[in-house]
Formats: structure tokens, C-alpha cells, sequence
């Protein structure tokens, strides 16, 4: 919301040097005149200020803020910042370019030419005519409409457009274009939406494209490469060749292949991308369950259940801006300050049934999930809900917008330590997903698994590898683990340890504090049959009292026997997939016992 031109922090993905607010004066997150300022500058203000500085969270949140793990340069980082800065970097500094972009008459053409691609036309009137499908509105008309509305937002809509028109698909330009015409009639949220979506997906086919274009330069390095046999006069050079070639497999047999192996500013750099990623995704998943879900779970509950869309829209943007306002931390999603409505607005964590749900929400497996898929929530009805009046924390009338009801929360005068009292709550839960426990636990599992689908992810494990050798060599041989893996998970509990992913982190400037861990003993079979023979301890012998996978037992029983050590045991189980981390560890200890 707002005029003036977009600004934002630099993304720490692509900065290895940090913040020092040392040095900065002391503010505070209360501006005394918010309506004067642009919208932009308010946001800049919210998430850029030293929030570890007194004075710069009131006390009231600072046992919310207290409990976020991350970095201050992570908590106000967005990567929607830094997509408006890859967007505007080709015209950022070319006036005439951002005015032919800013031309309504340029931006007619470009309409045009992207309907004909997606609808596969080959007239212009045709083109200027076509409905959307869904809508059944003029597309044309409506995306001149929202083009008009943006302001300064006009150059970037419309060079977002200009990349879906020379990347996208015509089939998927029929389902974006859609998207677009469903939100450009609608009020002034909706249209932030669908500006918000048009550089989301522009971003996306330049990053698709980019991917592509890597692979095929790998083939064709590959293809140059491949040598012609050839028999020479000399062998030696062609011996130290395949000696050198063994050396370096060897050599990079921990952190991958020589095409894929880092130097330690590339590994950091390469996790700070995989980071901003991830972070992005995690707050989003934790607006969801702090924020989003229970309170339409609320709505579902007592009713009407129309408020449920309405939050979508406006409601939303009230709690963006309470977030930002009061402890610094950008969600994805950037709030239209200026939102007049409070449809779908609630106060749902003090509503009766409000206990119960965050005993449900804030389970792991249950993160960013929709309230509708967990049935202990979606099951609560309205005597068990309990209605609450939200009109005594939050008044339209009073507050007149997000910026206005973020801001008084801000404040640290007297009279609005009620509000701060009520708002310290919600704060809370919401910065319940940012612990170490529960960060560092939830995105080393997720990322570990460098899911295909995602592929930001490739690439986490062999730099996590050379950060922590980097960090092994640091603590100079206090750390006997050989490997990242070995280092951070926990094989007796079948789990990662929060602390040690967080001293990684904290060695590349992800989180806040290193802590200190307690070395784990490491037994050999001999020394676990001598404390069996000093503890005795019941020893199974039935096979059918196991009740994990045959097959899974088995193969356990087979590698105990090749002499095979826990770490590879249970690498080979989860290649194979023969069960989960509990299963395997249950296999082993049942087949030890039995050869016990």
C-alpha cells in the first residue's frame, strides 16, 4: 500500500557479512507520525530497527522475542523483497525504461500478445474479447483495471508480465491469467494479492530456466569432455590421471562428487540460499498455525462462516502488521497497511476453546497444517468454542487501519498496556515455532531429505558437510564425530539434536547463541555385552515378539553379523526404505539382544 518506490533489506542469501547494530542509534518501534509516512518506509522501519537495543521490543513481548532463535537479519528478512529487487534490477536505474514499462498503451500491447499465446489466438480483437473461463470476465479489461490501481507498483506488474510472456506455457498462462482476473475486480487486498502472485511466478520461471540451463551446460561439459581412446607411446600421465581421479572420489566422498563439491564460502553461500528458502516457508507455516487456522477454526466454529474468506482478505493484514510492529519479523506475505475492514478479525486464542486448539496446533506434525485436517479442531463446536468480543481489543473506528492498530501496539506508553497484555499472547504462540527445539529440529528434517519436488533444497547436505568440518577443525578436536550426520543426529533417540543444528547455524550467522552439548558415549558391541553381564536385563528371544517388518529383522540380523557398525545399519534400512527411525533402532537393539 502506499506510493513512493519499494524498498527492503538486502537478502542475506547472497551477503556473508552481518549486521553489526552496535554502532546504530537506539530507536524505537513506535513512529509518532505512521500516517504521514509511506508504507514502505513504515515496514522498512518495523524490520530494520536494532530490536535487541533497549528499548527496541517492549517488555511485554520480549519474552516472545527472547524465545525466536534466528538472527535479527533472518527475522526481518523476506525473500517477496528480494524478488522486487530481481524484478526491478534490469530498469532500476533506466528511467526511460521504468516510463515504457509505467505506459498504459505498452502494457495494452503486452496484453495482447500474452492472451494470444495462452488462448492461442492469432487476431488481436480476438484477443482484446476473450473471457476468462472461470470468471467468465473480460481479461483485457480487468488487467487494465489492476494495472491502473498499482502506482508505483505499475513497472514491476508489468515486467513480471513480460516474463510470463516469453517463459510460461500457453496452458498455464490460461490458469495464472485466471487468477489474475479473479482478484483484479475485487477490493484493494485482492489486488495487492495478485501483484504479489504475478512476480511470484515470474520469479519462478526465471529460477525453472536458469535450472535448465545449468543442466544442459553440464551435459555439453559432460559430452566435450569424454575422451577418445586413444593408445600412446606414454602411459604414465594417463596412470597419474586415473590416481588423481581416485584421489579426489576419495577425497570428496564425504561432502559428494567433484561436481558438486564446495569450498567453505561457497557451501556458506549456498546454505544462506537453501536458508532464505526454507525460513520463508517456516514463517508462513507458523502464521498458519499461530494464526491463520485457529482463527478460521474459530469462525467454523461459531460462526458465520463467510468471516473465513473475509480473513483471507483483511483480517490477515492485521495480524501481518502486529508481528512486524512488535518484534521485527517479515512474513512472507507483505500486509496491505492500509485495510479499512476487520472481516474476519477475532480474538480466538482467548476464546474458551482457545487452549484446547494450541494443544493441537502446536504439535509438530501438525505445522502449518489446515485446522480442517486435524479433527481434534475441526470437530470443536460453538459451546465449546466460546464466543469472544474482539471489539473490546481491536475497533475499526479507533484504529482505522493496520498500520495504526501495529503501531498503538508499538507503543509503550501506559495507555495501551492492556492491548500489549492481550496482544503478548498471540506474539507467543506464534514465536512458539521459532525455539531452538523447534526450528533447528523441523529444518534439518525437512531439508535432509533434499526433496526433488523442492529443489532449493539439493545441495543442503554436502555444504552442511564442509560447515561442519569447518566448525570440527574450530573446536580443535573436542569434537570426535567424523561426519555432519554422525555430529547431528542422535542414533539412540532416533533423532536430530536441536543444540548441535543449532551450532552449525550459529557458525554461519543463522542463529543467535551457540550452546553447549554434552558428548555422547559411543559404545562398541563388546562394551554394551559388558554392561548387559554387570546390568542384566531381559533378553528376547522370540522373533514374533518383535513387531516391526520381518524383513526389516532380517536384514538387520544380517549386517550385525557382516560386522557392520549402528550408523551403516541404519543408513542401509532408510535407502531401502524397510521402516521408520524408531523401527530400525528397535531391530537392531532386538537383533543385539537375541545375539546376546
Amino acid at each position: 500500500g502506499g506510493g513512493g518506490e519499494p524498498g527492503g533489506l538486502n537478502p542475506p542469501a547472497f551477503n556473508l557479512r552481518q549486521g553489526d547494530n552496535k554502532n546504530k542509534k537506539e530507536k524505537k518501534a513506535y513512529i509518532p507520525n505512521v500516517n504521514r509516512l509511506k508504507s514502505v518506509a513504515v515496514r522498512a522501519h518495523w524490520t530494520e530497527i536494532p530490536r535487541d537495543s533497549p528499548g527496541g521490543v517492549c517488555k511485554e513481548y520480549k519474552t516472545a522475542y527472547d524465545m525466536i532463535c534466528l538472527q535479527q537479519k533472518w527475522i526481518g528478512f523476506t525473500k517477496t523483497v528480494a524478488i522486487l529487487q530481481f524484478i526491478g534490477e534490469d530498469f532500476a536505474d533506466d528511467t526511460k525504461a521504468r516510463l515504457a514499462l509505467s505506459d498504459r498503451q505498452n502494457f495494452t500491447a503486452t496484453i495482447i500478445s500474452l492472451i494470444k499465446k495462452a488462448y492461442r489466438l492469432n487476431k488481436d480483437g480476438l484477443a482484446l474479447r476473450q473471457k476468462d473461463f472461470a470468471t467468465n470476465k473480460v481479461i483485457s479489461s480487468h488487467l487494465l483495471s489492476l494495472f491502473s490501481w498499482l502506482n508505483w507498483r505499475k513497472p514491476y506488474f508489468h515486467y513480471a508480465l513480460l516474463f510470463w510472456l516469453e517463459k510460461g506455457s500457453p496452458d498455464s498462462l490460461v490458469a495464472r491469467l485466471g487468477e489474475l482476473v479473479d482478484r483484479a475486480f475485487r477490493c484493494e487486498s485482492a489486488k495487492r494479492l495478485a501483484f504479489d502472485m504475478a512476480l511470484r511466478h515470474a520469479f519462478r520461471l526465471c529460477k525453472k530456466e536458469k535450472k535448465e540451463d545449468e543442466k544442459t551446460k553440464e551435459k555439453k561439459d559432460k559430452s566435450d569432455d569424454t575422451p577418445t581412446p586413444k593408445k600412446t607411446a606414454d602411459s604414465a600421465d594417463g596412470n597419474q590421471k586415473t590416481e588423481k581421479q581416485k584421489a579426489d572420489s576419495k577425497s570428496s566422498s564425504i561432502i559428494g562428487t567433484n561436481e558438486t563439491a564446495f569450498t567453505f564460502d561457497e557451501a556458506k553461500i549456498k546454505l544462506y540460499e537453501i536458508m532464505a528458502e526454507y525460513i520463508d516457508s517456516h514463517k508462513l507455516n507458523a502464521f498458519r498455525s499461530a494464526f491463520q487456522e485457529p482463527n478460521k477454526a474459530y469462525w467454523n466454529a461459531i460462526g458465520p462462516k463467510t468471516q473465513i474468506a473475509q480473513y483471507e482478505v483483511h483480517a490477515k493484514n492485521w495480524h501481518l502488521a502486529g508481528i512486524m510492529s512488535c518484534i521485527g519479523m517479515q512474513v512472507p506475505i507483505i500486509p496491505y497497511l492500509n485495510d479499512w475492514c476487520l472481516g474476519g478479525f477475532s480474538t480466538f486464542w482467548h476464546a474458551s476453546g482457545g487452549f484446547s486448539m494450541w494443544n493441537e496446533f502446536k504439535k509438530s506434525e501438525n505445522f502449518g497444517r489446515s485446522f480442517q485436517k486435524i479433527k481434534k479442531v475441526a470437530s470443536i463446536t460453538s459451546p465449546s468454542m466460546g464466543r469472544t468480543n474482539h471489539w473490546k481489543f481491536v475497533n475499526n473506528a479507533i484504529c482505522g487501519s493496520p498500520r495504526v492498530f501495529a503501531n498503538r501496539l508499538a507503543n509503550p506508553n501506559a495507555t495501551w498496556k492492556l492491548w500489549r497484555t492481550t496482544w503478548a499472547l498471540y506474539l507467543q504462540r506464534f514465536a512458539h515455532f521459532f525455539t531452538r527445539d523447534f526450528f533447528c529440529s523441523k529444518a534439518v528434517s525437512v531439508l535432509m531429505q533434499e526433496n526433488t519436488d523442492n529443489p532449493y533444497m539439493l545441495g543442503f547436505r554436502e555444504s552442511l558437510e564442509v560447515i561442519f568440518q569447518q566448525y570440527r577443525q574450530s573446536k580443535r578436536g573436542s569434537i570426535p564425530e567424523k561426519t555432519s550426520l554422525e555430529y547431528i543426529f542422535d542414533a539412540d533417540k532416533g533423532l536430530y539434536d536441536a543444540d548441535r543444528v543449532n551450532n552449525l547455524f550459529w557458525f554461519i550467522g543463522i542463529t543467535r547463541e551457540e550452546v553447549a552439548t554434552k558428548p555422547r558415549k559411543t559404545t562398541t558391541d563388546e562394551g554394551e555385552e559388558k554392561k548387559a553381564e554387570e546390568k542384566p536385563k531381559t533378553i528376547l528371544t522370540n522373533k514374533q515378539e518383535f513387531k516391526g517388518p520381518t524383513a526389516l529383522l532380517t536384514k538387520v540380523q544380517a549386517m550385525l553379523k557382516e560386522g557392520k557398525n549402528q550408523m551403516e545399519i541404519f543408513k542401509v534400512c532408510r535407502t531401502e526404505k524397510l521402516g521408520g527411525n524408531k523401527e530400525i533402532f528397535d531391530a537392531i537393539r532386538f537383533a543385539r539382544s537375541i545375539t546376546a
